[in-house]
């Protein structure tokens, strides 16, 4: 382990929650060269990292059993009953008998794919998480690495996208951005001669696609704690149904309210999309 003081190295914080273009290409490189280093090191070594690390790589927030998220799971199908534009019979029968289910598809898809390649992704990659060099051309520094997983590239890269970005300004860079880590992910792998072992641009879309789910549902339960006052998460808060507590917290917090429909909204769209999937 390496610990050095990196603000004195000039990398400082994106100072918000959303991250502006050049902060998101500076993310995106990285993210390319952190999994082009995973396909390095498994061809190098003759090792597969889910086999050989499996149990150092443990999932701790995205699992039927981890109460944090189920309770999260819980207090997003309250807020999308609560809306307005899901009030007619079918919604509301649909939000009752399906929708949960449907969510639920995300434990699933936070472990390693039987589909497609897997590599080291890091699934945490949020602005807290991320520190940016002085040069504004320069790669982002990823920190905390302790949700590692061993999952194919479009868990880390809806991550990014989904977590870092408004629904609107996600659909204007989504092309962009995936166009960019595939490009750079080449560029990583041609330096040691090894482009072969590229993922391809179509494997990469289509598992970006069917992982969209995770994205979505996983930045909508994150709201209901990230985007809510520090001191309202204690342990009964986080543990036990929030459901109440969001619901209310909506009616005196316009800002909250706006972001956390969005996010339920892009969760009930999506449901009602896989529905028959």
């Amino acid at each position: 382990m390496v610990l050095e003081h990196i603000k004195l190295k000039g990398f400082r914080a994106a100072g918000s929650a959303e991250l502006n273009n050049d902060f998101m290409k500076q993310l995106i490189k990285s993210v390319a060269a952190f999994h082009s280093a995973s396909l390095v090191y498994e061809h190098q070594t003759k090792t597969n990292i889910g086999q050989t690390y499996g149990d150092n790589l443990l999932e701790i927030t995205v699992a039927s059993e981890i109460a944090w998220f189920t309770t999260g799971l819980s207090a997003v199908l309250a807020v999308v009953r609560s809306l307005s534009k899901y009030q007619g019979n079918r919604e509301q029968a649909f939000i009752d008998n399906k929708l949960f289910a449907i969510m639920e598809r995300i434990y699933e898809q936070a472990a390693p794919s039987k589909k497609y390649r897997n590599v080291l992704c890091h699934r945490d990659l949020w602005a807290g998480n991320i520190f940016f060099p002085p040069e504004s051309s320069g790669p982002a520094l990823l920190i905390d690495f302790q949700t590692c997983r061993y999952a194919p590239p479009a868990s880390d890269l809806n991550f990014c996208l989904y977590m870092n970005l408004s629904s609107g300004k996600r659909q204007q860079m989504e092309k962009t951005g995936i166009d960019l880590y595939h490009k750079n992910l080449l560029r990583n792998l041609s330096d040691f001669g090894l482009e072969e072992l590229a993922i391809s641009k179509s494997e990469l879309l289509e598992s970006y696609e069917e992982l969209r789910l995770f994205g979505v549902v996983y930045r909508a339960v994150a709201a209901t704690v990230v985007k809510v006052p520090a001191d309202f998460v204690t342990n009964d808060f986080k543990y036990v149904d929030r459901s109440k507590v969001i619901l209310s917290y909506m009616k005196t917090n316009i800002e909250f309210a706006t972001y956390m429909e969005e996010c339920c909204v892009d969760v009930m769209e999506m449901a009602l999309a896989r529905a028959n999937m």
